[in-house]
Parts: structure tokens; C-alpha cells; sequence
């Protein structure tokens, strides 16, 4: 047969299913005999160079599976074992399960156990030589492998899954502690590795360390984990595509040298307990011709801004050892979580031991930055050491910075005050710093926002071995501040303020000598004024010393205040601590000149000191037409607040245009202010309080006046020599400016006829009781200066209860007079109460025209839309002298006037009205249309109105009237009487226009005891909305003649001309007899 038959023959007998049974349990017998954990299902093939096992199984000692391998086929060459070689040509293991384990009581790993188990111990160990074996697989492919291993002692667990494996040229080497792939496939793998604290010990192992090489990695879908609970370290790791090319990779030399780093579709998760770790110097020796990463995210934290996404990097040249660094940086691009987006950064770094150059051009969404760097120093001494950079410079090319990029990094810069107003525009920035040796030099440095301001810093630092011995020379500018800019960097803070043009401002700041205790100068320029500081400040002991100077300050344009006007003066602040709880400081400033309602206030001076919860000043006058000497104190502690006044205080009020009048005043003056938690009171207190006129002067020897409030009410009382006041709200302080405005609004009402017969009107005003009561002083002459006005006393209360649907309020006054009239007590009383408005006035005692007194009673009634209204006068005889009563209905258009009983008494003449009808009031146009006959006997009297086009026009007919059937003729001087006919016509128009004519008859007329002959009255006047007018009047008088006629033009120019004939004299006796007496003759004339 030949002896390749022979072979044939023995493989076909060995592949036999009995010969493979036989062989499979010759196998089992020979592991078990040899206390080999190991189990074979079956052999299913033998072939030259080649064997399959189906069913490999590693237990255990208390039976469970440790190791279970579906199939196992390998192509191995057997004489290579002679040489302690294994060498396998093509390896296929499919179903692989791996599972090791130990718990707290083991000694042993299960399968170190399981292999131990039945062996007997070596009473002495033996000293084995070193392993000398090398396996070597051509190529492999493992698929559905499953490894878990779960280590309590060394806190090793691990779980890793792979659907597919293959490797190429894998070389394991135990005697050169190696192990190399020179391709390595993974595909479809998913695997956690958790390290939890050990329990046992690491034992101490001699010999170099094991090195791993490779040459070619593939990354398909691999999902991986790693957590350190040491560390509180968890990394997670999923890779979509991974190609790793490298030339050159060995752990011992800590060398890698990579042809390409690329990663597609993959995701990095870090989460870690932020340590402060020790600085190492870089031991590696890495190098990249190539990294292009894209489609990928990582998370490096729990906060928006430790996430990234749509990371897109590509770097050439890439060169990082302890000695040098490099790269050429194509792209780095990604969008984070917190919304900031980096859309390309590239540029080029270049570092060796002596010098450094980096170049950077950054683009944003929203910002574009270029920076070019260089330093002596190699990049590791820059990072771990930058201040010993002895020559370097930074540049900073316009850049374009937006403030929504810097919010995505700050925390909470979008809730600062001043964040609206920065984010109108960029912020374009440009500038560069210079090292040379010990001195920083800064120049160019500017940051400014299109029209809204303009930043410039600009200077030198000596670099200081410690900041206590730096020093330098620092300028700072600041101009081009917007009008609209700083207006809305304002209302951000909370202050409405109108800002002046400061176009022109410009704020110069210069800081020099030693930066912990500088000097510096601010000099602030403008047309509305200048600012000139000068000062030192010591940041180690807290002390400062600052002069100050103003110039032409413009406070009536920065305020809005007209009557202000410039300021001008000087003072200096000193002290230690720069905040309010460490401030101790003394302050004065003199004021040369201070200008209010166009007075330059001058020679004052204030002086204080600032304490932490003590606070006073000092103001001293001695302008010639204000001189004080006033105290003012400030105590804080906690919540609570006092506050002191007191001094005295000498003003010509005229000279300061305060008063129009000549007038002086003088008083000593103390007052407080103070506050309790949810209290707060106050008090004033004048004495002496003087007010001196050429002519007169009046004391007030004392005034006091208290306030107190708290969460629910508040009560002001006021005390003089001749007044007391007092006051109950209903209200606290914080609402007391809705006081008045509810007020307001409730007698606003009243100017709205149609919301007037609201019957809860009062229901919801603040309960209020006030009670005054003033006397005649002589402090009302100085101030009230109508001779005429005079009351002896005068009482006052409102009161508005809680609940109460009612409003009174009452006036009580005697012996008051003013002008024409006097009264011996007059009492007033409205009541306002469920929609019902009542008015009562009674005066007592009254007078016109020094006249005989009478009693005057006025009663007024309005609810549901309706009014009446009645006057009655009486004399000291019992007779009624008048008596009206008029009634009145209201709705949204008009207001009807009408006299029910049609009679009415006038002087005690009884007059009768055709009709009820008085007067209509139209409310859409305020315009008044009467409507009225009354006749007394052969007398009437009868008015009407009527609307034409754009004219309004009104006639009163007058026929036989008495003067005495209206009104007593003993009130006026002279008592003059007669009888009236004719008529008066007025007219007005739109335009504005307006027209009187008059023709009238006066007969039986008597004056001053004087009877007159009939006197004829005929007249015309116009007048428009300018100063133009005619007139036109003609009276005659027996043989007296009168004639006028005149006109005023636009222009101004004015023309009179009159006639006179036969003018009686003694007609005008009665108005000069004081002066002329027994007057004769006539005058008769004409004047132009």
C-alpha cells in the first residue's frame, strides 16, 4: 500500500466516531488521572497539523463551569512543542464562556483552585527555571465570546462580551514578556471593568514588565466601561468606528508612534470626583502623523458645560515628550450643553525646551478670536511654572468677543444688572503683553461695543518674586459712552434715569508705584464738569487716603433739576477698611459754590466720620445769606436704625430766592428718625422759630411734630403756639403715597357726573380721622399778605371709619372775613354716605359790603342722579330776604337745572317763572345754555341761548327790573337804585372770537343821594383769542353826551377816540369829596 497509504488508512481509522469516542474518553481519562480540571465532549476531527474539539469544558471543585468552549479548531505544527513553541497556523473558537470567581473566604481564584485541587504540596518548594514557551497564532477568529470575572480580595470585576474577534500575527512570548498582534479586529463588543477597594494585599513580583505591541487595531461597534469606586472614577466608552495605525507602540519605553488615530460615531462618558492632583512631568513619548475624529460627543460632568457633541477634530504632526511639543491643528469643533458652539479652532503649535510659539485662530457662533504666543520657556515650564517666563509676548489681533459665549461659561451673568446692555453688540478686543525680564509691558490693550464705549488700558509691571514687591505704571482710558447705552445699563439696576450726552466724556486713571499699596489719579472730563481724585491705597493694611475736587459740576443738567446749578468744591476721605463692616473713615468737603433758583450757596463745609454702625457729619454755613451750624447722626444695628438731627439754622429767604418778599427766618432745630423692626418714628422739634419782614415779625416760640407708624396705621400729630393737628390712617408708611391718590380718585369722581351715583364710592377708602384747630396768628399776615382775610378760630376733622360706608368731614370757623364779606361763625358739614351726598352751611352773622348782617343757609342734597339745592337768607328781623331752591337731574350727556315751585324770592321781591326750566349744561362741549322768563308784576326778566353753526350766542331781555328786586341796594357804596330795559347780547365763537352789545334804558336813577334823568346805554365790544379788539359806546344823560370808539390791532398798535359833552361835575363828587368838595361847571371835549 505505500506508507502514504498506511497514513490514509490511520486517519480514516482515527476520524472513525469510535475511534473519536475512544479517543475523546483515552483524553478525559488522562486529565482526570492527572488531577486536570479539564473536560472534552468530543474530538471530531484529527488531521495532520490539525485537530477539532467540540465541547471544552474547565470545572471547578464544587462542579460549577468555569470555562466552556463550544468548538475549538486549530491548525498547530507539532514539532514546534519540542522546542517549547506553540505554533498554531489558523485557530477558529466559536461559544466561548469564561467565569472566574472569588469571594471573601476563598483563597484561591476558582480556576487556580480548581487546577490545585488533588495535587500534593511540596513540603519545600522547588525553585522552578523560568518559562521559556512562545505561542504564535498565524491567524485567528474567535466569535461569541463571553468572559466575567468577579474578584472580591483584588476588587477585580469584569464582564466582556465580543461577537467577533480576529487577529493576525499574535505572538505571545514568556521569556521576552511580550505580547504582539500585528492586526486586531473587534467587532460587536460590549464590556465593564469595576474596581472596588481590595482586601487583600499585592503581592511584590521581580522582573521587567510585560509589553504589548500592535500595528493595526479595528474598532466595530464597541461598547466599554470602566468605574473606580476608589476614585470615584466612571468611564464609559462607545465606538461607533476605530482604526488605530501605528508604527511604533512599546509600554516599557513608553513609546507610541501612530500613522492614524481615527474615530467615527463614537461617545465618551466621564464622571470623576474633582481632586486637585499632583503635577507629573510627561513621560511619554507620542507621536501622530495623523488624528480625524468626527460625528462624536463625550460628557465630562454633570453640568450642561461638561457635555459636548458633533466633535469634529483633525490634527497633523502631532509631537507631545517631556521635552517637546507640536502640532499642526487642522479643526477642533464641537457644540456643548451649555449652548456655547465652537465652530472651528485651528492654528499651529511649536515647543522645545528653550522656546515656545503658538498660533490660534478661534471661531464661534458667535465670536471670532486670533492670538499669536511666544515664550522662552519649553511648554512643560509654562504650564507647571509661568511666572519664570523671562521673555514672551502675547497678541491679540481684533477680535470680535460675544457676551453670549462668555454667559455660557459664567454662572448667573445673564441675571447680572449690566448683562441686557452688553449683549447689543460684540465686544471687539485687541492688545498684546510683553515680557521682557522682570517687566510686563501692556499696550494697545482695548475693549469697546460699536457707539457704546470705548475701553483702553495701556502700562508696565515689574514681575515681582512677591506680589508685595510688584509695582508699575498702569493707564487706563474710558470714552464714547453712549447716551442710550448707559441709560439701559441703568434701567438694569433698577434706575430709571435720563442720561445727558456724555459723548464727549472722557475718564482718564492712572495707578503707579507698588501694587499692593498703589497710588493713583482719576481725572474725569466733560462739558458738564470735571472730577479730578488723587489718593493711595494699602491692600495689606486696608488704608486709603483719597482727595477729590469737582469742577463746574452741571448738577441742574445730570439731575433735571432746573433750579440747580453748578457745584464747585474740594475735599479729601481717609481711613482703613474697604468694606461697610470694616470701614473706619474721616471725610470734608468745602463747597465754593453751590447754585439753587440762580443763588451761588457758598462757605459751607461738611466734615464726618464713617464708623461701622455709626455714621455722622457736620454742616457748617457761613454763606452771607445762609449760615447754620446742623449735626446729623446715623446709628445701624441689625434691622434698626436711628437717625439725629440738631442745630440752628439763620435764612434770607428773598436774597436765596426762596421768597419773593423780603423775609427772614431763624430757628433752633432737633430731629430723629427712627426704626424697630416694622416701627418707625419720627420727631421734630423747632424753637424760636422767627420770620422777620421789614415790617413785621413773627415768633412761633415752639413747634412739635411727631410720626409713628408700623404694618397697620400710622399717626402724624403736629403742636404749635397756635395750631395742634392729628391724624389716624389706616395705612403704613410703604402705602401712604396710595393715600392721597385714593382721595384724589374718589373727588375725581365727582367730575364724572354719570359715576356719581355709585353707592359704594366711600366703601373702599382707607379709614382716616383727622381733627385741627388753628388760631388767628400773626405768621399768616407775613405769609398771606391780602390784608383782607382774617378769622379769630378755625376748626377742621374727616373721619372715614372702617367698615363704614360714610365719609364726613366738618369745618367750624368764627369771626372770619375776606374781602367783601364777613361772617361771625360759619359751619360746614358734608356727609357723604351709601350714595347720598349731603351739604349744610350755615352762616352766621354774615355781611356784604360792610352791610347789614344777615343769617345765610345753604342745603344741598344729591343721590340717584338728582340734586337739590336750596339758599335761604335771612335778616336779624325775621324776614327772608332770599330764597331759591333749585333742582337738578344728571345722566351722561347733560345736567337739566329747573326751579320746581317756579317762585323764588330776591330781596324779598317775589318773582314767578314761566316754566320750571333754568339752565341745561351740556357735558360734551362744558357749554351752558339758559332757558328762563321770570316776571314780577310789569317786570321780567328772560334769557335764552341758542347754537348757530360755529357760534354760540346768549340774550338777556330786561324790562321795567328794579335794581332793588334783586338785591339790596344798602351793600354797595352810594345805594344806588333804577329801573332797567333793553337787552345784552353775547356771542361766542369757535375761533375763539367773542361779542358784547348792549342797549339799555336806566330810569329813576339815584346815587349817593343823587337823582339822575334817564340814562341811554349803547355799546359793542369784540375780542378774539390775541390782544386785538373794538369798542363801540355811546351814553346819554340829559345834555351829557359820551362817545368812545376804539381798536387794537394784532400788530399791537391801539386807537382811541372819544367825544364829551356837558359832563356834570358834581356827579363826581361822591368818589372825591376826600379830596374835592363843592365841585362845579361842566367839561365838554374830545380826545384821540
Amino acid at each position: 500500500m505505500g506508507l502514504s497509504g498506511m497514513l490514509l488508512l490511520v486517519f480514516l481509522v482515527l476520524n472513525l466516531p469510535f475511534s473519536q469516542r475512544f479517543a475523546t474518553k483515552k483524553a478525559n481519562q488522562i486529565l482526570s488521572s492527572s488531577s486536570v480540571p479539564i473536560h472534552l465532549d468530543g474530538i471530531r476531527k484529527i488531521m495532520p497539523g490539525s485537530v477539532k474539539i467540540q465541547g471544552i469544558v474547565i470545572k471547578g471543585i464544587q462542579g460549577d463551569t468555569i470555562i466552556y468552549a463550544g468548538e475549538l479548531q486549530a491548525d498547530i505544527r507539532l514539532v514546534s512543542l519540542l522546542r517549547s513553541k506553540v505554533m498554531l497556523k489558523d485557530v477558529v473558537l466559536d461559544g466561548a464562556l469564561v467565569e472566574l470567581d472569588r469571594n471573601t473566604s476563598a483563597q484561591k481564584i476558582n480556576i487556580a483552585a480548581a487546577f490545585q485541587s488533588g495535587k500534593p504540596r511540596d513540603a519545600v518548594p522547588i525553585e522552578k527555571p523560568p518559562a521559556r514557551w512562545e505561542i504564535s497564532i498565524r491567524e485567528g477568529v474567535l466569535t461569541n465570546i463571553h468572559f466575567r470575572m468577579n474578584d472580591s480580595l483584588t476588587g477585580i470585576h469584569i464582564v466582556q462580551d465580543a461577537r467577533e474577534i480576529e487577529i493576525g500575527s499574535f505572538l505571545v512570548s514568556i521569556p521576552e514578556r511580550e505580547i504582539s498582534c500585528k492586526s486586531l479586529f473587534l467587532g460587536e463588543a460590549d464590556g465593564l471593568v469595576n474596581l472596588t477597594p481590595r482586601l487583600l494585599a499585592p503581592k511584590k513580583k521581580g522582573g521587567s514588565p510585560w509589553n504589548f505591541g500592535f500595528h493595526k487595531l479595528e474598532l466595530d461597534d464597541v461598547d466599554f466601561a470602566f468605574s473606580n469606586s476608589a476614585d470615584s472614577l466612571l468611564l464609559e466608552v462607545s465606538i461607533g468606528k476605530g482604526n488605530i495605525r501605528a508604527n511604533e507602540f512599546d509600554l516599557p519605553s513608553r513609546t507610541a508612534d501612530f500613522k492614524l488615530i481615527s474615530f467615527d460615531e463614537s461617545i465618551v462618558t466621564v464622571q470623576k470626583k474633582q481632586e486637585d492632583d499632583e503635577e507629573e512631568s510627561f513621560q511619554w513619548n507620542i507621536r501622530s502623523e495623523n488624528i480625524d475624529i468626527k460625528n462624536s460627543a463625550a460628557r465630562l460632568g454633570p453640568e450642561p458645560g461638561d457635555s459636548f457633541k458633533e466633535i469634529d477634530v483633525r490634527v497633523d504632526d502631532l509631537r507631545l515628550n517631556e521635552d517637546q511639543a507640536g502640532m499642526k491643528l487642522k479643526k477642533i469643533g464641537f457644540e456643548m450643553g451649555n449652548g456655547f458652539t465652537l465652530k472651528k479652532l485651528s492654528g499651529e503649535l511649536d515647543s522645545n525646551k528653550d522656546q515656545t510659539r503658538l498660533q490660534l485662530d478661534i471661531k464661534t457662533g458667535n465670536s471670532r478670536l486670533e492670538l499669536k504666543a511666544s515664550a522662552d520657556k519649553g511648554y512643560q515650564d509654562i504650564l507647571s511654572a509661568p511666572g519664570e517666563i523671562s521673555n514672551g509676548t502675547v497678541n491679540m489681533e481684533r477680535s470680535q468677543i460675544s457676551v453670549h459665549d462668555l454667559a455660557c461659561f459664567i454662572e448667573d451673568l445673564e441675571a447680572l444688572p449690566f448683562y441686557a446692555s452688553l449683549i447689543e453688540s460684540d465686544l471687539d478686543m485687541e492688545g498684546s503683553l510683553d515680557v521682557e525680564g522682570p517687566l510686563f509691558s501692556l499696550s494697545g490693550f482695548t475693549v469697546s461695543q460699536e457707539k457704546n464705549f470705548n475701553f483702553k488700558l495701556e502700562g508696565d509691571i515689574n514681575k515681582p518674586k512677591q506680589f508685595s514687591e510688584a509695582t508699575g505704571d498702569l493707564d487706563l482710558e474710558i470714552s464714547g459712552l453712549d447716551q442710550a447705552w448707559l441709560e439701559k445699563l441703568l434701567a438694569g439696576f433698577g434706575i430709571s434715569y435720563a442720561v445727558p450726552d456724555l459723548s464727549d466724556l472722557k475718564i482718564y486713571v492712572n495707578v503707579s508705584d507698588s501694587l499692593e499699596s498703589p497710588d493713583f489719579n482719576v481725572a474725569v472730563a466733560s462739558y458738564l464738569g470735571d472730577v479730578d481724585l488723587a489718593g493711595t491705597l494699602d491692600f495689606n493694611k486696608e488704608l486709603f487716603n483719597m482727595a477729590y475736587a469737582f469742577h463746574r459740576i452741571s448738577l441742574g443738567d445730570l439731575l433735571y433739576v432746573p433750579d440747580l446749578g453748578s457745584f464747585t468744591g474740594a475735599g479729601e476721605i481717609k481711613g482703613k477698611g474697604f468694606s461697610g463692616e470694616d470701614l473706619n473713615a474721616s471725610f470734608y468737603l468745602q463747597i465754593d459754590t453751590l447754585g439753587f433758583k440762580s443763588y451761588n450757596y457758598s462757605l459751607t463745609q461738611l466734615t464726618g466720620t464713617l464708623v461701622p454702625g455709626e455714621y455722622e457729619v457736620q454742616m457748617v454755613a457761613n454763606d452771607p445769606s445762609l449760615k447754620g451750624d446742623l449735626n446729623v447722626g446715623l446709628s445701624l444695628a441689625d434691622s434698626a436704625f436711628d437717625v439725629q438731627l440738631s442745630g440752628i439754622l439763620h435764612a434770607q429767604l428773598n436774597d436765596l430766592h426762596l421768597y419773593n418778599n423780603t423775609l427772614a427766618v431763624e430757628t433752633t432745630i432737633d430731629a430723629s428718625l427712627s426704626s424697630r423692626g416694622k416701627e418707625l418714628g419720627s420727631e421734630i422739634s423747632a424753637n424760636g422759630l422767627t420770620f422777620a419782614t421789614p415790617l413785621d415779625t413773627a415768633v412761633v416760640r415752639e413747634l412739635n411734630a411727631s410720626y409713628l407708624t408700623d404694618n397697620v396705621t400710622s399717626l402724624l400729630h403736629v403742636d404749635a403756639d397756635f395750631f395742634h393737628f392729628d391724624l389716624h390712617v389706616a395705612q403704613p408708611i410703604n402705602e401712604l403715597d396710595s393715600l392721597g391718590k385714593t382721595y384724589q380718585e374718589y373727588g375725581t369722581e365727582f367730575q364724572f357726573f354719570s359715576q356719581i351715583n355709585e353707592t359704594d364710592r366711600v366703601t373702599d377708602l382707607p379709614e382716616i380721622r383727622g381733627t385741627g384747630h388753628m388760631s388767628y396768628h400773626e405768621l399768616i399776615d407775613i405769609f398771606i399778605e391780602d390784608t383782607s382775610f382774617y378769622f379769630n378760630d378755625l376748626d377742621v376733622s374727616i373721619i372715614k371709619q372702617h367698615g363704614q360706608n360714610s365719609l364726613r368731614g366738618h369745618i367750624n370757623g368764627t369771626e372770619m372775613s375776606y374781602k367783601m364779606i364777613e361772617t361771625g361763625k360759619l359751619n360746614v358739614l358734608v356727609t357723604d354716605s351709601a350714595g347720598i351726598l349731603l351739604v349744610d352751611i350755615v352762616s352766621d352773622s354774615t355781611s356784604l359790603f360792610a352791610g347789614p348782617l344777615s343769617r345765610w343757609m345753604l342745603n344741598g342734597e344729591f343721590s340717584n342722579l338728582r340734586t337739590l339745592t336750596r339758599l335761604s337768607v335771612d335778616d336779624y328781623q325775621g324776614r327772608n330776604l332770599y330764597q331759591i331752591e333749585v333742582a337738578g337731574k344728571v345722566d351722561s350727556q347733560q345736567i337739566v337745572l329747573e326751579i320746581p315751585s317756579q317762585r323764588l324770592t330776591l330781596n324779598r321781591a317775589q318773582w314767578h317763572m314761566e316754566k320750571p326750566d333754568l339752565l341745561l349744561i351740556d357735558l360734551s362741549t362744558n357749554t351752558v345754555f339758559p332757558d328762563f322768563l321770570m316776571k314780577r308784576d310789569s317786570s321780567y326778566i328772560q334769557m335764552n341761548a341758542r347754537r348757530q353753526d360755529q357760534e354760540n350766542a346768549y340774550r338777556l331781555d330786561l324790562k321795567q327790573v328794579e335794581l332793588e328786586s334783586l338785591i339790596r341796594n344798602d351793600v354797595f357804596r352810594g345805594e344806588p337804585d333804577g329801573t332797567f330795559t333793553g337787552f345784552v347780547d353775547f356771542s361766542s365763537r369757535m375761533d375763539g372770537e367773542k361779542n358784547v352789545a348792549t342797549a339799555l334804558q336806566i330810569k329813576d336813577v339815584r346815587y349817593y343821594g343823587e337823582d339822575f334823568d334817564d340814562i341811554h346805554l349803547d355799546a359793542e365790544y369784540t375780542w378774539g383769542k390775541s390782544d386785538a379788539y373794538s369798542i363801540d359806546l355811546h351814553a346819554r344823560m340829559d345834555t351829557l353826551g359820551i362817545q368812545v370808539k376804539g381798536e387794537k390791532f394784532e400788530s399791537g398798535e391801539r386807537n382811541l377816540d372819544g367825544v364829551v359833552s356837558h359832563f356834570p361835575l358834581v356827579s363826581i363828587e361822591p368818589f372825591t369829596e376826600k379830596f374835592l368838595s363843592e365841585l362845579g361847571g361842566s367839561v365838554s371835549g374830545n380826545f384821540n
